[in-house]
């Protein structure tokens, strides 16, 4: 009956002619819009409500309630609906709902019931609203005192499924690049400003005291700068070896290997252009949230390159130095979300969260920080000095913009030592807990010395975000854990679904959705599940030279859903064709196997001559003496380096093909 129901609201949302986002307009009839990613997202999104419904509500109640809900969905929206008055309505839930559950004074449910019941909507969504009502009063009813955390993650839920939407926003484009100027103008005169405080320079002071006594793990050998994983400056650039043939000569690059003894830059760049690098990246925007765009920088090829090899420097100094690794882990980020469920049980730590932190390292603060250092020179040299947007070309202010390798690591360690300064400055003798620990703008640190952290991040030119930032209360939330009393009530987001119920599938839909409707199961949200994996399931993979097989015949089920498969009560994995080999003495099952493949490999003899000379580098590079080797972790699967490392991305020109094979088991649990 629920599969039934929202098959039947999905085809109300395809039906729509368009959706209004703000002043854009995402309409059916536009090829490659976001229209059938809406529908599927608003879709699901019922589906959760209706999941919450029979949980929550008795039984006459849900059966109502359900009537009530399948209405609104199919005949309660207007012929050319607002998204905005859904996700704004949406937001506020979600803001009212964290308003209570982080209060100083605790969490009383009478006190959220009296507030949602003023919570505004448009006068369309009204019904639904006393549909939702309904749900977290009946639920508040069922748990009774104490269990309040299952209606508690049930809202957060509901408001927070579709605000990672991601859709398509030329409507704010503009004001972006207008932010970026101003942000600019405003950071270079608050740098000088900022450098004749005396309190600045006494911050700055101690954390360059604290920096030169863990610099000591930092060296450049062995040195394995790579092309990255993005775009580029350049925008002709499409893939490796494009990367390869339009790199610049650089005259600080030049120096800074002669003076480290790392030889010259045709040694690791053997097409390397006599042309000299401009030092210019190119401003672009992604989508943050359905609100928001995220403004980023294409680096230059070049500079892109030795970027990457210092990130592997200061990555290796944080894993090897005992010190930085308690503190800091590029690859991981389950320390902080072990300490953020503590905090917010104990009351010990706070979490810290930042507006636009990686923007506001100013150059002036690493060179004050880094200073004639070997890891300074380093930060310095291989750094954009300018960035074009728009056609117009600024000199940037800031240290680095994000899409430089270099900009998340430096990021970590201005905030880790600023954390440790406040710490230092606030701990008394008698207090144990000093505990700090970073990625990224999510910063944890004891709650005694927060508001010591938070003046030395103004000072610093930092602005905390205070809606985002927790320090008393239950609730804590770092690196997408959202802890409340101990308890993890961080909901799933419903992003995009590209190709949502077209015929074809390919390797990215399969993962992202496989791993979307682990995290419903695993919340207990079965119905929606089951609906997604029905449009799923039935698609088709092409294999080539008209072969094909269904999605359903070749994903693999597991009770942990661990390394991509499906996550099941029931892995009967009956859908697979299996055989027993005698060479292995174990069953094999025949599934598509993703390889990672350039897009073309149509080179000419001159072309295919640099292609192989630059291979060849490029190993010789990486398999240094001493090198850890990065290729092992390639190998093992690039699903599952994207979840360690930040920094992993598949790479540009290449692309993901389909192959059958016969394969064994990946788990024990696998074998049912």
């Amino acid at each position: 009956m629920a599969s039934n129901c929202m098959s039947a609201i999905a085809r109300k949302f395809f039906a729509v002619e368009s959706y209004l986002l703000g002043s854009n307009r995402i309409s059916r009839s536009i090829p490659n819009s976001d229209h059938d990613s809406v529908a599927v997202g608003l879709a699901l999104w019922y589906g959760v409500i209706l999941d919450y419904n029979v949980t929550f509500c008795s039984a006459d109640n849900a059966k109502v309630n359900h009537g009530r809900i399948v209405k609104h969905a199919l005949d309660g929206w207007p012929i050319c609906p607002s998204l905005l008055d859904v996700l704004s309505a949406l937001d506020e839930l979600s803001d009212i709902l964290l308003r209570n559950i982080s209060s100083s004074q605790g969490f009383k449910v009478p006190v959220l019931l009296a507030e949602l019941k003023k919570w505004q909507v448009a006068s369309w969504i009204a019904p639904l609203k006393g549909c939702l009502l309904e749900i977290i009063r009946s639920g508040f009813a069922k748990v009774g005192d104490g269990n309040e955390v299952q209606v508690i993650r049930a809202i957060r839920q509901m408001s927070c499924f579709l605000k990672k939407l991601d859709v398509a926003r030329p409507d704010l484009e503009e004001s972006m690049r207008k932010d970026f100027f101003d942000f600019e103008e405003a950071l270079a005169l608050a740098v000088q400003e900022r450098s004749s405080n005396d309190a600045y320079r006494r911050d700055v002071l101690d954390m360059r005291a604290i920096l030169r006594r863990h610099l000591s793990e930092f060296s450049l050998d062995p040195f394995v700068p790579g092309h990255g994983p993005g775009a580029v400056a350049d925008g002709r650039v499409k893939c490796w070896q494009d990367k390869n043939a339009n790199a610049c000569v650089d005259v600080r690059i030049g120096y800074l290997l002669g003076h480290a003894g790392l030889g010259e830059e045709a040694e690791y760049l053997p097409l390397v252009k006599g042309e000299h690098s401009t030092r210019t990246s190119r401003y672009i925007t992604v989508p943050k949230t359905w609100k928001k765009l995220r403004g980023i920088s294409a680096e230059p090829t070049e500079l892109q390159f030795w970027q990457q090899g210092v990130l592997r420097r200061i990555d290796h100094m944080f894993r090897h130095d005992k010190w930085w690794s308690q503190r800091i882990n590029l690859h991981s980020q389950q320390r902080s979300r072990d300490l953020a469920l503590y905090g917010s049980k104990s009351g010990e730590l706070a979490t810290v969260d930042l507006s636009a932190a990686s923007d506001s390292v100013s150059l002036q603060l690493v060179r004050d920080l880094f200073g004639n250092t070997l890891l300074g020179r380093w930060l310095l040299g291989t750094r954009s000095v300018f960035t074009e947007c728009e056609g117009r070309t600024i000199r940037i202010s800031k240290f680095a913009p994000m899409g430089s390798a270099c900009c998340f690591p430096v990021e970590c360690m201005v905030f880790c030592l600023a954390a440790e300064v406040a710490v230092l400055r606030t701990r008394k003798p008698s207090v144990k807990t000093r505990q700090v620990c970073v990625f990224g703008d999510d910063i944890i640190v004891p709650s005694y010395a927060v508001h010591e952290l938070f003046e030395i991040l103004n000072r610093l030119g930092f602005e905390v975000n205070t809606e985002k930032s927790f320090w008393s209360g239950d609730f804590r939330e770092a690196c997408g854990i959202e802890a409340w009393r101990g308890q993890d009530i961080a909901p799933c987001r419903f992003r995009a679904w590209r190709t949502s119920h077209g015929l074809w599938s390919d390797h990215e839909e399969i993962a992202s959705m496989t791993s979307f409707a682990n995290e419903l199961f695993v919340r207990g949200l079965h119905d929606t599940r089951a609906f997604l994996l029905g449009i799923l399931l039935k698609k088709r993979i092409n294999l080539g030279k008209k072969q094909h097989v269904l999605v359903q015949d070749t994903i693999f089920a597991t009770f942990s859903g661990e390394r991509s498969t499906l996550a099941s009560p029931c892995p009967t994995n009956f859908n697979l064709e299996k055989k027993f080999s005698r060479p292995l003495q174990a069953c094999v099952y025949k599934r598509v196997v993703w390889q990672e493949r350039p897009r073309s490999r149509k080179l000419d003899p001159i072309m295919f001559g640099s292609y192989s000379v630059c291979e060849y580098i490029a190993w010789l590079i990486r398999h240094q003496s001493g090198v850890c080797d990065f290729d092992d972790l390639w190998s093992k699967g690039w699903i599952e380096s994207v979840d360690s490392n930040p920094y992993s991305r598949l790479p540009l020109g290449s692309t993901m093909v389909p192959t059958k094979k016969w394969v064994l088991p990946l788990t024990d649990d696998f074998l049912r």
